[in-house]
């Protein structure tokens, strides 16, 4: 009797394992609107950022600079940072 519990459960334990398997090997496609807007995301990827710093600090302008320690106006290349040269 023990024996023939443990098979059952064996057996159904089986069963789960596959249908599991089978159902995690689905694939689910992608409508064409999802296709249509990760196409339009990814038409700007790849340089169409342009980010405009100032060459030196002695145009009084500073983007992109940012005051040093010294008092010097040092260049960080981030467009946010600003110094008043």
């Amino acid at each position: 009797m023990k024996n023939q519990i443990l098979g059952i459960a064996f057996v159904a334990l089986l069963c789960f394992c596959a249908y599991n398997t089978y159902n995690s090997q689905k694939v689910e496609s992608l409508t064409d609107l999802s296709i249509t807007n990760i196409e339009a995301l990814a038409q700007n990827e790849g340089g169409g950022v342009t980010i405009t710093c100032s060459r030196s600090c002695t145009d009084g302008i500073g983007q992109c600079y940012i005051r040093s320690n010294s008092g010097y106006c040092a260049f960080t290349g981030y467009q946010v940072d600003f110094c008043v040269c």
